[in-house]
């Protein structure tokens, strides 16, 4: 249960015992009942809310529904041969785990393929200034030399709790790429619980 979904309830909670509660007085006022009575059943109906309102703060802070949210462990294998005289073949393999308890539907991919080498000394220099000097970007961005997108129609990729899924893509590069750095994203941008997963490997061609 996210901050959002935990004060929509509380929200809703507390609304719903203040229509009760003006309901009640409405009620015992056209029956001329006493205000002794009255005043007891505010005070059950107060300590009831109050004992509701403790119950969905303990259930936020210890997050007591945090395995019921979507959520998937990725890894990823890469792997390489030389194809014809000027060509490689890289393959990453990705196995996306539900380690939920829920189900997880998978509905948008994105794999990027990124050389890391060779490049020369002012390549390295401007990619280091960004993330380190001048702090533009979080991480480095390598040259992408392979990007593939993929998505799935609604109920058609869904992973149940504890099953796996695995996901291959391919890319060809040149035979002077030296080194790489794969990287995957999954996400599912429809769920009322969004969630999202990612995985990154640096991989070695010669």
């Amino acid at each position: 249960m996210n901050k959002r979904s935990f004060f929509l309830v509380l929200l809703w909670g507390v609304s719903l015992t203040a229509i009760f509660i003006a309901a009640i007085w409405i009620i015992m006022w056209l029956t001329s009942d006493g205000f002794g009575e009255s005043a007891r059943i505010f005070q059950a109906i107060v300590t009831a809310l109050a004992i509701v309102s403790a119950a969905a703060f303990a259930i936020f802070k210890l997050q007591i529904f945090r395995d019921f949210a979507p959520h998937l462990t990725i890894s990823q294998k890469v792997s390489h041969r030389r194809v014809g005289e000027s060509y490689i073949h890289i393959d990453v393999v990705v196995t996306l785990r539900n380690s939920s308890r829920v189900k997880v539907e998978l509905r948008e991919s994105l794999f990027l393929l990124q050389k890391i080498a060779p490049a020369n000394d002012a390549e390295i220099e401007a990619l280091h200034a960004t993330v380190f000097i001048d702090r533009t970007y979080p991480d480095i961005l390598w040259p992408v030399i392979g990007e593939m997108q993929r998505s799935w129609n609604e109920n058609s990729q869904v992973i149940e709790p504890g099953a796996a899924h695995q996901e291959v893509c391919e890319f060809i590069v040149t035979a002077d790429v030296k080194s790489v750095l794969a990287y995957t994203y999954f996400y599912n941008p429809y769920s009322s619980t969004s969630w999202a997963g990612e995985s990154t490997s640096v991989h070695d061609l010669s």
